[in-house]
């Protein structure tokens, strides 16, 4: 007995010590949680790591802590990337895939493809990891969320189903009977947990929030779980124990969601709201919620939307805490991970952001070097791990997992792992270190459907061409959208290049490719009874062969290769330049682009009857000349252009078309010699069906053709370089096959072809409509036929030009891309999208007596195009086809053109809108960088190299405001269009009389320049709307030259012509503003009106102008300066009369009116004539406060104010009124006029208040000058004569005497001589000789062809020389017979003196040129 005792007391001793070498083991697990920290361009609303995983927006120092003294793993990933199977994983050590459970196997029993998704569940009449370590002598714990048992029944125990009790969604857990039957399920679900494993089971939730099916349950409650943790850690007693602690956080409702600026489910949640019902505890161990998110937001650098993670953190630390109490800290290993990632809508994907996830472990007494592991690791790991730490026996383990006790006790560095397996829905993946394959297989069933068009439940309700992974389609529908690549077929990927997963590198790295494709295999193989399509086939061979000619990876232009000459031995004249009437010149055109003929030799350019604006003549291209095709492919060659499918037109191979025919041969060995000369572009022929068969023959015609071609160029030949092909076959392209149009020729003639090409060894693309995989929808015929055609081709090809007109519609097609790819992939066809650059058929439309803009599909500077290729690329295409490369008719070219083409009144080109003209080719080749991986591929386009920016733009008055605007020949019709199109600081060069019927509201600095004789004006019809321009922005700087602005009639706003409201500055040079006007009352400047800013007026015209208010010419006001320089005002007119208020028609400054406090005014060398107002200042008008003013060589003569109002009227010249410094000098004011009888002359007046300083200036009857104004210099109420003004011929100036004494001494004015005023106006002042008449010298001059024409009716001849005001001659004519023309375009505009001489007489005449 005592030997039996002792033997027993032995056997617990023994049992001790080796349950104390066990180590306890607690295992903690968020939910959907990733590794990967985010970056700005993220979404920040989504759930972060942890501070150890390097993310330094959150705070989580406890585990950080446990991390920096225990082992982080840094490739640590999941299995499944979602919730059931990732946890099947964890607690099996087994691939999800193979499970046994009752909800998987019904759903997919053996035999078939699988689709792993929340299906999956423990199996009870298997081991697991906890039975085992039950085994082991391990008390076991599941503390948390499940998901893994019963899935058939969550669905509705809540209603009371399979002994459960009933509550509602909307019941109130506060009432006791609702909280009690929670309490009840609580407990049965649990008794139900312990089944598989597990002898204590506590705040257990079935699955996630939302299957507690009550809305005040949808929430977290962290310290629920963690009491939970703690009291089985009290009460586990000595032996060693495992604790499954699953917590809910952060999976939605995600604790960072707020609603009303709370954190509803999260730290704002009622903290007695449990799985229970409602239970009050004391959890005073921890923070209150309040302190944990004071404390985030109290900490810089942190986002307070993360506060979670703290809470999540100080319930870790509680653990710690207890376990230290309880003397069990250093010999636990305590393991904190989540179930899988949610990084950018990453789960239920195979992509890093859904397998990627936090992996760290602390033990003490275990881990003998803290650190770090960089090697893969993966869930299905735990379960090994656990037994063998455990002291369990792996030798009959049916684990897939590897156990990571060597990395963890002995710092063992050696990879676990070469690869790692993955599986999730319909889709498989193999990751290595480095690289990354995943592929997506549906069943044979899903296929069919997909064939047949059938759709799929999408997002909201939504249908989809191809379903999601898994069921779900809230999660399938969300990653969708998220990774462009989702459903393609195969994918690989370099995560050292491309951690984020965007290009798609299966076509360009075939050897990775086989090798992951084999590797995947032998995983697959060890599911018994799987089938996965061809992985699980042997007889398959699955790699992915090298083959530099393959279609994939390419991107390939439509080539036409159909323009001839009538000189390039063709015998085909101008054909696809010539119209219907076999003309090509000016008004008979089909082409909208004029091709770049600078690089062409001389023997490749053929002359035409265009030519470009400065008069060269523009020269053409022939496809029949093999130099110019050659200089196509090296354009291909040198922006990465892999090469071209030949349009052959069926209809040109017909017996009866021997021009055609013998042509298209000639281009196609050009094509061939071209291809060959450049790095083996890759060459294709694509028969095109339109318009063939008429005469019965079009099948034979094209397998003569090609068997021509064959034994000429070996297009069959699959082992010539030149020749593209997929599979390893010769690609051969027939195009127009289904479309909904009249045809000579019918599907079974299209099946023909596609066998005898077969039978050639070939692979054949179709060329099909839009509308396809739809027969009798849109552009496809109404026949079934069709898809049996097409299956039985190898490369589809749907034709998109004209389909969509701008990015909306492209966006909207991709939806289209989609479907297409899915259904060919189902069908194992290549799908090959069509993209275009634009579209434009202006002159091939006109030449068919319709209509069509230029650019009817804007090219939008290649954002239109790139799209396209966008959306194509990163919707999976492996092959993209550009229409065209030189189709010039429809305007869809991609080479390059003539920015500057031979544009006329007949015939208008456009051009790429003032890119540079390789653009397109650049962007072409760019494109298959994006496609085969080499750059990254982006919604924007790329940047070209240096761009030039576009700063000038043109209008003509022959110009089509649907051009581009961006050279001469392009020119549009409207400023507005220029303006639109033109960026700030952009020069608008306006030629011609331009119809401007519209208001431009200036937003931006400009320069708006005239060129031959610009004129903007409304057209007839259009007069009486609005100005023409208006300035109202701030701080702009706004020039006009060289324009004439005419005929403009605003009829309610200031500013016949132009308007500016805003302090910005504008600018006129040799400038006309001619018979403009203001229509409403009070309406001012019949020209030109601002209220604010700076203007400046150089060599400029306004006359013939009308306002129906103050200012005929200009009227202005408000703060700023103005500088007039060199300027004619003449016969303008300030008129109120359409005023019927008290103050009658009172309106001032006939040519000027300035009324503005601070408003500087600057004139000089100005002419003012035969104006008129009908109140003050019939040249004239100044008022305002607090202004100095300066006018220097003026002339200020026969202007008036027209007295129709009871008020008298005062200065006919200038009135100056209001508090205003005011300087004249040099100047001449005379013969103006006040319109009564008593004061017939009336040439300055000002009122008490201003300070006038005039000098060296003469004037007529002048009023209110005083003391304190300075005018000794000067000649005031002089009285003039014609006998008055001369010309000295001693001193070369003009003179002036005071007539009553006879005083004829000169009066000095100045240092610069006699000379008086500035110039005059097309008005002749004359000082007569009585011994020579000035009627004898008759003086006219054609302002229109600037052309002074002298006529002599003296018998004599006449000496004439011309002197400029200043005194310099710049004309001398001697012996003048009858008659001479002089050109004026070297004179300045001024007012010239004419001096005429015959026998010592002579006579002086002022004349203007303006």
């Amino acid at each position: 007995m005592k030997t039996y005792k002792l033997f027993l007391v032995f056997l617990f001793c023994a049992w001790s010590l080796i349950s104390q070498n066990k180590p306890n083991i607690v295992f903690i697990m968020t939910d959907d949680q990733s590794s990967i920290p985010l970056r700005d361009s993220d979404n920040q609303n989504q759930s972060r790591p942890f501070g150890f995983n390097g993310d330094s927006k959150v705070y989580t120092p406890i585990i950080d802590d446990l991390a920096n003294n225990g082992m982080v793993f840094n490739n640590a990933f999941v299995s499944s990337s979602i919730c059931s199977p990732s946890r099947y994983s964890i607690l099996t050590g087994r691939y999800a895939g193979r499970s046994e459970g009752t909800s998987f196997i019904n759903n997919f029993p053996l035999g078939n493809l699988s689709r792993i998704a929340n299906n999956i569940e423990l199996e009870e009449n298997k081991t697991n990891v906890p039975k085992q370590l039950q085994n082991a002598g391990y008390k076991t714990a599941f503390i948390g969320k499940s998901h893994i048992i019963d899935h058939n029944v969550l669905g509705s125990y809540t209603e009371g189903n399979n002994g459960f009790m009933a509550y509602s969604k909307t019941a109130d857990p506060y009432t006791s009977s609702v909280s009690d039957a929670m309490k009840f399920n609580h407990d049965k679900w649990s008794n139900r947990m312990k089944e598989f494993g597990f002898d204590v089971v506590d705040a257990f939730y079935a699955a996630n929030l939302r299957e507690l099916k009550n809305d005040a349950l949808n929430i977290h409650n962290v310290e629920y779980k963690n009491k939970a943790v703690l009291d089985f850690i009290d009460n586990a007693g000595d032996d060693p124990f495992f604790v499954y602690y699953s917590e809910t956080i952060p999976h939605g409702p995600s604790p960072y969601w707020t609603r009303n600026g709370e954190y509803y489910a999260g730290l704002d949640a009622d903290v007695n709201m449990t799985s229970k019902g409602v239970l009050t505890q004391d959890y005073s161990y921890l923070p209150t919620r309040d302190q944990i998110k004071n404390e985030i937001n109290g900490i810089s650098g942190k986002d307070p939307r993360h506060a979670w993670l703290r809470w999540f953190d100080h319930a870790v630390g509680a653990v710690v805490d207890k376990l230290r109490e309880k003397g069990k800290l250093d010999n636990t290993l305590i393991i904190i991970t989540s179930d899988h990632g949610d990084f950018n809508k990453g789960k239920s994907t195979n992509y890093e952001g859904g397998i990627k996830v936090p992996l760290m472990m602390y033990w003490k007494n275990g881990i003998s070097t803290t650190g770090t592991y960089n090697e893969l690791v993966q869930n299905i790991d735990f379960a090994p791990t656990f037994l063998d730490l455990a002291g369990v026996d792996l030798s009959n383990s049916e684990t897939d997992g590897t156990s990571l006790k060597e990395v963890i006790t002995n710092n063992s560095q050696v990879p676990v792992h070469d690869h790692l397996f993955f599986e999730l829905g319909y889709s498989r993946a193999i990751r290595t270190k480095d690289w990354k394959y995943v592929t997506v297989r549906y069943p044979d069933g899903v296929n069919t459907k997909i064939a047949n068009g059938e759709t799929f439940n999408g997002l909201n309700g939504t249908q989809v061409p191809v379903p999601y992974y898994i069921p779900n389609v809230s999660l399938g529908g969300l990653a969708a959208a998220q990774y462009p690549l989702y459903n393609i077929k195969d994918q690989l990927f370099d995560l050292k290049n491309d951690p984020y997963e965007k290009v798609n590198l299966f076509d360009t790295e075939p050897v990775k490719a086989t090798e992951l494709r084999n590797t995947l295999r032998t995983e697959l193989l060890s599911f018994p009874n799987r089938p996965y399509q061809e992985f699980t086939d042997t007889n398959v061979d699955l790699s992915v062969s090298t083959e530099n000619t393959s279609i994939l990876g390419k991107v390939l232009a439509g080539y036409q290769g159909w323009f001839n000459t009538p000189t390039d031995g063709s015998n085909r004249g101008w054909q696809h330049y010539k119209t219907a009437s076999g003309a090509f010149e000016p008004g008979e055109v089909t082409v909208d682009f004029w091709p770049d003929m600078s690089e062409a030799d001389v023997d490749e350019k053929y002359a035409t009857p265009f030519f470009h604006k400065d008069g060269s003549l523009a020269t053409v291209f022939s496809s029949a000349n093999i130099k110019t095709v050659n200089r196509h492919f090296k354009w291909m060659n040198d922006y990465g252009i892999d090469g071209v499918f030949f349009q052959q037109f069926a209809s040109n191979l017909r017996s009866n078309n021997p021009k055609g025919r013998a042509n298209a041969l000639v281009v196609f060995d050009n094509i061939i010699a071209g291809a060959k000369a450049n790095n083996n572009r890759l060459v294709s022929i694509m028969y095109d069906l339109s318009g063939s068969n008429a005469t019965g023959t079009m099948v034979n015609d094209i397998k003569q053709h090609w068997q021509e071609m064959a034994n000429k160029h070996g297009v069959n030949d699959n082992t010539k370089e030149y020749v593209l092909t997929y599979q390893q076959k010769p690609v051969v392209a027939i195009w127009g096959v289904g479309f909904n149009r009249t045809d000579n020729y019918d599907l079974d003639d299209i099946a023909e072809l596609i066998n005898y090409f077969k039978n050639d060894g070939c692979a054949v693309l179709l060329g099909v409509p839009r509308s396809w995989r739809t027969p009798g929808q849109g552009d496809a015929v109404n026949n079934p036929q069709l898809l049996n055609v097409i299956k039985s081709a190898d490369i589809v090809h749907p034709w998109t030009p004209g389909r969509y007109s701008n990015i909306s519609g492209i966006d909207s097609h991709r939806s289209i891309i989609i479907a297409d790819k899915a259904w060919c992939d189902a069908e194992n066809l290549l799908y090959m999208p069509v993209v275009f650059p634009g579209f434009s058929w202006q002159n091939l439309k006109k030449s068919q007596e319709q209509s069509s803009d230029l650019n009817s599909i804007p090219r939008l500077k290649g954002d239109f195009l790139w799209r396209q290729f966008y959306n194509a690329i990163d919707s999976g295409s492996q092959t993209v086809y550009v229409a065209m490369f030189d189709e010039m008719d429809e305007g869809t070219c991609i080479f390059k053109v003539d920015n500057n083409p031979p544009s006329s009144v007949e015939s208008q080109f456009t051009n790429y809108e003032g890119l540079p003209n390789d653009y397109y080719l650049w962007l072409t080749g760019k494109a298959g960088e994006a496609l085969r991986g080499e750059i990254t591929l982006t919604s924007a386009q790329p940047a070209y190299p240096n761009l030039p920016d576009i700063t000038n733009y043109y209008v003509e008055e022959f110009g089509d405001d649907t051009n581009t605007g961006t050279s001469p020949g392009t020119a549009v019709s409207t400023v507005k269009k220029a303006y639109n199109l033109a960026k700030e600081g952009s020069t608008i060069n306006i030629s011609g009389a331009v119809i401007q019927n519209s208001k431009i509201s200036v937003q931006k600095s400009m320069n708006f320049m005239g060129t031959d004789n610009a004129i903007i004006s409304p057209d007839a019809n259009k007069q009486g709307t609005d100005r023409l321009f208006h300035i109202s922005k701030p701080n702009l700087n706004v020039h006009f030259s060289d324009i004439t602005f005419k005929g403009n009639k605003e009829s309610s706003i200031n500013g016949g012509a132009i308007n500016m409201n805003t302090d910005s500055n504008l600018t006129f040079v040799n400038s006309i503003f001619d018979d403009n006007s203001t229509g409403g009352v009070d309406k001012a400047g019949g020209g030109l009106f601002f209220s604010e800013g700076n203007v400046t007026i150089t060599n400029s015209i306004f006359k013939n102008n009308l306002a129906r208010g103050n200012g005929g010419a200009i009227s202005g006001s408000g703060d700023g300066t103005l500088i007039i320089t060199n300027s004619l005002f003449i016969n303008n007119t300030a008129a109120n009369i359409n005023k019927i208020d008290g103050n009658g028609d009172r309106a001032n400054g006939g040519a000027i009116n300035i009324f503005g406090d601070g408003r500087k005014v600057i004139m000089s060398k100005n002419t003012f004539y035969n104006n008129q107002a009908t109140f003050q200042g019939g040249g004239l008008y100044f008022g305002g406060l607090n202004a100095t003013s300066n006018l220097e060589n003026i002339t200020v003569f026969g202007n008036k104010v027209i007295l129709t109002s009871a008020e008298a009227g005062k200065a006919g010249g200038i009135r100056i009124e209001g508090n205003r410094n005011f300087e004249i000098k040099n100047s001449l004011i005379y013969d103006n006029l006040l319109g009564d009888t008593v004061n017939p002359e009336s040439d300055i007046n000002i009122t008490s208040v201003v300070q006038l300083n005039f000098i060296n200036s003469l004037s007529g009857i002048s009023e209110g000058f005083e003391s304190d104004d300075t005018y000794d210099s000067s000649k005031i109420d002089a009285i003039l004569a014609s006998s008055n003004l001369r010309f000295n011929e001693t001193s070369g100036k003009v003179e002036y005497d005071e007539a009553p004494n006879g005083d004829d001494t000169p009066i000095d004015f100045g240092t610069d001589g006699n000379d008086a005023g500035a110039w005059n106006s097309n008005v002749t002042l004359s000082v007569e000789d009585e011994n020579l008449l000035s009627k004898k010298i008759l003086i006219s001059y054609n302002r229109e062809r600037k052309i002074i024409r002298l006529l002599n009716t003296i018998e004599e001849p006449v000496t004439i020389e011309i002197y400029n005001l200043l005194g310099s001659r710049v004309l001398a004519l001697n012996d003048i017979a009858k008659e001479i023309f002089i050109d004026a375009n070297a004179f300045k505009n001024s007012i010239y003196i004419l001096k005429a001489k015959v026998n010592n007489k002579f006579f002086s005449k002022k004349f203007i040129i303006y």
